[in-house]
């Protein structure tokens, strides 16, 4: 995945990421994993990066978007949670996510991720341990006798099939990229933030994609992408959505649990 981390990265950390180490018995053998239901840490995260695979369930429920990407990086498609990049409506007064409501994958990864090693030669599973997910003293142990726990087991195959699926959505991202068939995207303007925030979103503009060579759409249509695309499109109505919630929730308090 672009912009995941090695042994020293040079770049800033992922999201939601503080202070992160491969993931090592000598080292972290007495972690501990807690609390894992508990989202409070993304209650002021707005915008959370999904792959490809998670389109289908992802566009029933959220606007799907692409991010503007650092040079060279090609877009990478992300759920919208709320009226502005740093308001999340999905997480109660509780931690918790609303019930029936889809949790991206890359929360669920949290405080695990794929980076190389620090001579580049493999990649490995490193651990946040500054995380309020990761303890000393109480919950799941990681590790143990001399290896992984089945907790750390699980946690550790989620980061590998995770990591796949990054890995299969990189082209979808770089072809639509290349085919400049990116508009900025606003939020609503009844709950718009600053418009230098609102251009970090960009969506498919359905005249420029009509636009596209027939030789790149039956390329699109031969590697599955068009469906992909199409719930983009058919997801950026939830805006409207999301507006109605922030009302009802502002009128009702953080603790209402609406319907999206």
């Amino acid at each position: 995945m672009a912009g995941e981390p090695t042994d020293k990265p040079a770049a800033p950390l992922p999201l939601l990421y503080r202070r992160i180490e491969p993931m090592s018995l000598a080292q972290h053998r007495d972690l501990k994993l807690h609390d894992i239901e508990d989202f409070s840490l993304a209650r002021q995260t707005g915008i959370v990066p999904i792959t490809l695979a998670e389109f289908p369930i992802a566009a029933k429920q959220y606007p799907i978007v692409f991010l503007r990407p650092p040079k060279g990086q090609p877009p990478m498609a992300a759920v919208a949670l709320g009226t502005n990049p740093r308001e999340n409506l999905f997480i109660g007064a509780d931690g918790r996510w609303f019930p029936g409501f889809y949790i991206p994958a890359y929360l669920r990864r949290y405080p695990f991720i794929t980076g190389d090693t620090a001579d580049k030669t493999r990649k490995a599973v490193f651990v946040d341990i500054e995380s309020p997910r990761i303890s000393r003293e109480d919950g799941l142990s990681i590790y143990e006798d001399e290896g992984l726990s089945k907790i750390g087991k699980a946690a550790v195959d989620f980061c590998g099939q995770y990591h796949a699926q990054v890995e299969q959505s990189i082209p979808f991202g770089r072809a639509l990229g290349d085919a400049n068939i990116f508009m900025p995207h606003d939020y609503p303007d009844a709950a718009a933030g600053p418009q230098r925030e609102a251009r970090l979103m960009m969506a498919i503009d359905e005249r420029r994609l009509k636009a596209v060579s027939d030789t790149l759409f039956l390329e699109w249509r031969a590697k599955n992408w068009l469906p992909a695309i199409y719930l983009h499109l058919f997801s950026l109505t939830h805006f409207g959505a999301l507006a109605t919630l922030a009302k009802r929730r502002a009128a009702a308090g953080p603790a209402v649990v609406g319907n999206a």
